[in-house]
């Protein structure tokens, strides 16, 4: 279930307007409620085809974590129980991170995650960190929204431009609350409106056979902010093989009873699927890392003894360490050094290969956005803070079938 919440501050009116802003066109009229929830929930992208996914050996997904926009690390260590004392503090500081979202490009960026799915033509797309954004006027009546960003319209609109045949499904929202950005004599004047989640893109050629949206029970609470995360599942029917596709962005490792929480719940709902199960995403969990490091959660490993295969282990002739994480937040320094974005696949009961591999076919991988080739100008950053995953695996056609597994 999808759940949306709503700071109870006193800028709560700005609330349903977030959800309305378009990629860099903000309306300059009011907007209505109605609009709104209209807006809110985008249709398919749907373009031509020819032939489909009869016959293709490999299972091709694509996970990219792909940016909030800016450093939310000194915004979200303010205290806000201070309010209302400290108000042109967080303000300051909104205004800090907004700057940053409008220089970190969305139209480049969105372009160039297009670009790699138009030319990797992966069956399922999964994308972390999918943000919207508006500058909300509440001294209007209605509030209005003055300025705005929207990762996903953006991205589709790219998607549609160019045919490419996809369907959205979601986004499943996780965090959809306001911030002060504006005072006035009489207060707040202005709020800068946001939501974040996940978001999965389903070649069009593929059956959709189910689909199940969610946030994690546990969430960072800081009073005017709930921090949730959540999981997007798509099943589809692959080779005669039924495919699980969970795509899932888990607590940083700083908060770790919430993080472990929703790592435990993550395995619960999705550990003992029948078929091929795919987890994919930003797990927040450095596989290179080890107890006592601040990257480091138990997480991949418990993931990986408990029948999850890690894609990246499997690749044949693997010759980097597969760091995926992090650029710097104004994405043109830093280095990657941390291996925390995953493709885990979990085969049906009783499957192995009798080879060094622990899946009974070929693994294809490639690691996305870590070279300098990569940087979009302008304005001459790196497509995400994260470098995303390709992967293509074989499970041969029928092998539930054939083998019982389940």
């Amino acid at each position: 279930m999808t759940t949306l919440r709503f700071s109870g501050r006193v800028w709560a009116l700005a609330a349903l307007a977030a959800l309305a802003v378009s990629a860099c066109d903000a309306p300059t009229t009011p907007v209505s409620d109605e609009d709104v929830l209209q807006e809110a929930i985008p249709a398919p992208v749907v373009a031509a085809r020819t032939g489909g996914p009869e016959g293709e050996a490999f299972f091709r997904v694509y996970t990219q974590n792909v940016f909030l926009g800016g450093d939310t690390g000194p915004l979200f260590t303010i205290d806000f129980s201070q309010l209302p004392a400290n108000i042109g503090e967080i303000v300051a500081a909104v205004g800090t991170f907004w700057g940053a979202v409008q220089a970190n490009d969305v139209a480049a960026r969105a372009a160039a995650v297009v670009d790699e799915i138009e030319a990797l033509d992966p069956h399922v797309v999964g994308l972390q960190e999918v943000a919207s954004y508006a500058v909300v006027d509440l001294t209007t009546s209605p509030p209005s929204i003055l300025d705005g960003r929207d990762y996903l319209a953006v991205l589709l609109g790219q998607i549609a431009a160019r045919g490419l045949d996809y369907r959205l499904v979601g986004p499943q929202i996780n965090t959809n609350s306001q911030l002060p950005i504006a005072l006035g004599p009489s207060g707040v004047t202005q709020v800068l409106a946001f939501t974040s989640g996940e978001a999965v893109l389903v070649r069009g050629d593929l059956p959709l056979v189910d689909v199940e949206l969610g946030s994690y029970a546990d969430l960072v609470d800081l009073g005017p902010v709930q921090i949730g995360r959540g999981y997007s599942r798509v099943e589809t029917v692959f080779n005669d093989t039924p495919y699980h596709v969970i795509t899932t962005h888990l607590e940083t490792q700083g908060i770790r009873p919430v993080h472990d929480a929703q790592a435990l719940e993550l395995f619960a709902r999705f550990g003992d699927l029948p078929g091929v199960t795919v987890v994919m995403g930003d797990l927040n969990s450095d596989a290179e890392g080890v107890e006592g490091d601040p990257s480091w959660t138990p997480t991949y490993g418990f993931l990986t003894a408990n029948g999850f295969v890690d894609l990246w282990e499997e690749k044949t002739g693997r010759d980097e360490i597969g760091y995926t994480c992090c650029w710097e937040p104004d994405l043109m320094t830093g280095a990657l050094d941390e291996r925390i974005d995953f493709v885990l696949v979990k085969p049906p009961s009783g499957v192995r290969s009798n080879g060094n591999g622990a899946l009974p076919g070929a693994v294809h991988m490639d690691i996305i956005g870590e070279e300098m080739g990569d940087v979009v100008y302008p304005p001459g950053v790196y497509p995400a803070d994260h470098a995303g995953l390709f992967a293509g695996f074989n499970v041969p056609r029928g092998l539930l079938t054939r083998r019982g597994g389940r």
